[in-house]
C-alpha cells in the first residue's frame, strides 16, 4: 500500500445573495493535471482534468466557460434540457406529465404536427441552472482567490516544492 500526501486548497465562500455557503476543494497534482469538488448544502459535485496544458487547475477553470464547467460536473444521467410539459399541457388544455402525455395522442396530432414525439417543447433543467449559477460564483470567487496575494503565495510555494 502506497500513502501519499498532497496539498488541496479548501475555499469556502459565503455571502452570497440567495445562496447558503459554498465549498471549493481545488487539487493540483501538477501542472495540467487538477481535480475540482465543489460542496453546496449536502450535495458535491466534482471533475478532474487531465489535459489542462501548462495552466494550473485555477487558471484553467477562469479561462475556461461556465457552461464547459457546469457540464463536466453536472451528473451524465441526468438532462441539460427536459420536456416541458407545463407548456404542452397549457397548448393541448390538459395537465399532462411523462406517465400521461400518450393519453392525449390524439390532442397531442392536432396540437403539434409530424412527429412530435420527437419535437416535444423543452425547458433548461432547474438543477443544472442551479448548478450553473454555483458555479459562476465559485469562478468569480477564483478570479478574486487568484488575483489576491494568498494564492501567488500558495502556487510559488507549491511551483518551488515541486521543483518549478
Amino acid at each position: 500500500m502506497k500513502i501519499t500526501e498532497s496539498t488541496v486548497v479548501k475555499l469556502s465562500i459565503t455571502e452570497v445573495e440567495g445562496l447558503d455557503a459554498i465549498k471549493v476543494f481545488l487539487e493540483d497534482f501538477k501542472l495540467g493535471q487538477g481535480d475540482l469538488t465543489i460542496k453546496y448544502y449536502g450535495a458535491s459535485w466534482s471533475s478532474y482534468w487531465g489535459a489542462m496544458g501548462e495552466e494550473s487547475l485555477v487558471d484553467f477553470l477562469l479561462s475556461a466557460n461556465t457552461d464547459y464547467i457546469t457540464n463536466k460536473l453536472f451528473p451524465s444521467s441526468m438532462l441539460r434540457w427536459v420536456i416541458d410539459y407545463d407548456e404542452i399541457s397549457e397548448k393541448i388544455g390538459c395537465d399532462v406529465n411523462e406517465h400521461s402525455l400518450l393519453l392525449y395522442e390524439d390532442k397531442m396530432d392536432e396540437a403539434y404536427e409530424g412527429d412530435w414525439r420527437l419535437e416535444l417543447p423543452k425547458k433548461e433543467n432547474h438543477e443544472w441552472a442551479y448548478l450553473y449559477r454555483i458555479v459562476d460564483v465559485v469562478r468569480e470567487a477564483l478570479r478574486v482567490y487568484r488575483d489576491g496575494s494568498c494564492y501567488n503565495r500558495v502556487h510559488t510555494t507549491a511551483a518551488r516544492d515541486a521543483g518549478h
